[in-house]
């Protein structure tokens, strides 16, 4: 059986769908590969950068589409461009979309900008959710063709701000970032999103990078994932959100988180901001810290193991702003188990 093949030659974007959400197209069973959208900017999302192109595989603006059964392999949004310029989603690009669905995929050696900043290497996700979904994907070597040094985040996939639910679901996402640029958020990375983000049952391994799973400015709901990276510098990096109501905490439960090269958690803002977990019911082990807990930290650990941790297993900063709660958790063959 041959496989049916969409190529866009390294010359253009390979499929576009847009026109509204009663637009509802299947995409099923395709290789979709070599898409190029450098200098397509139009309906791409920027956050103060100038637009360097966005989709190369698959782009989607305000439509609802079931992308399922294919192999989006070795697209890009961008090349080459001057500093200001970024370039979102090299396999998969979503903007303004209520209910995508994403799944049963190899998402494969995308890059979102080669040489240049890029969010999104595998999938980017611009203000849609509602019926959103990632799930029961392979999502591995993206951002893998840069020969320079330029930011990247969510090498893997990345959300920029959630409009409704978003799932992620069941997807194998590893070796992403395999030259061990200083990537962030190099599996996951999230910005802007509330609780209605849920990070589910992923398996989130042998990426490189800063962190594995970037929270920035998000609360999501984290839970059951194995993060397992010794390439990168932090497993789940949570970094401040903005005042936000006191209650809301990043939902951080059952997940297993080793082998990092710094800290298995690392948890920070800079002030005013805050950044707020309650993590239950993890398992952290084998890093130099289990969790590192930062300035403008507000941190509730309960009911946790954290085991062979080579400085610290909860290293508390003095520092302005910090709070920390510890209860009901086995500390187990810590160098210093640090509170």
């Amino acid at each position: 059986m041959y496989p049916s093949i969409l190529d866009g030659g390294d010359a253009r974007r390979v499929i576009a769908i847009t026109g509204g959400v009663d637009v509802q197209p299947l995409v099923d069973g395709w290789t979709i590969q070599n898409g190029n959208a450098t200098g397509l900017i139009v309906n791409c999302h920027s956050h103060n950068y100038k637009i360097a192109g966005c989709g190369g595989g698959i782009f989607i603006y305000q439509s609802s589409p079931t992308i399922q059964h294919n192999i989006i392999r070795d697209n890009k949004a961008a090349e080459y461009g001057a500093d200001d310029f970024i370039g979102t989603g090299g396999g998969i690009f979503v903007n303004e979309s209520p209910a995508t669905l994403i799944e049963w995929n190899v998402i494969r050696n995308n890059d979102s900008h080669i040489d240049g900043d890029g969010w999104g290497g595998g999938i980017y996700i611009h203000n849609s959710g509602g019926d959103t979904a990632i799930r029961h994907n392979e999502i591995d070597h993206n951002e893998a063709s840069s020969t320079i040094y330029k930011p990247h985040s969510g090498s893997g996939i990345q959300i920029y701000y959630n409009a409704g639910q978003i799932q992620i679901i069941a997807n194998y996402i590893h070796d992403n970032n395999p030259n061990i640029e200083t990537y962030w958020g190099t599996g996951i990375a999230t910005q802007y999103n509330d609780n209605t983000l849920i990070i589910d049952n992923n398996r989130i391994t042998d990426n490189s990078g800063m962190s594995a799973l970037g929270l920035s400015y998000s609360v999501p709901t984290v839970t059951r994932n194995v993060i397992i990276n010794p390439g990168c510098n932090t497993g789940i990096d949570l970094s401040g959100h903005l005042e936000l109501d006191p209650l809301e905490y990043a939902q951080i439960i059952n997940n297993i988180i080793a082998r990092h090269d710094e800290s298995n958690v690392y948890i920070n803002a800079d002030l005013p901001n805050q950044a707020r977990a309650e993590m239950i019911h993890n398992t952290l082990s084998d890093a130099a810290y289990g969790v590192y807990v930062d300035s403008g930290a507000d941190v509730i650990f309960d009911r946790g193991i954290v085991s062979y941790h080579s400085k610290e297993g909860i290293h508390l900063e003095v520092a302005a702003q910090t709070e920390l709660s510890v209860s009901y958790t086995l500390f187990t063959l810590n160098t210093d188990d640090g509170i």
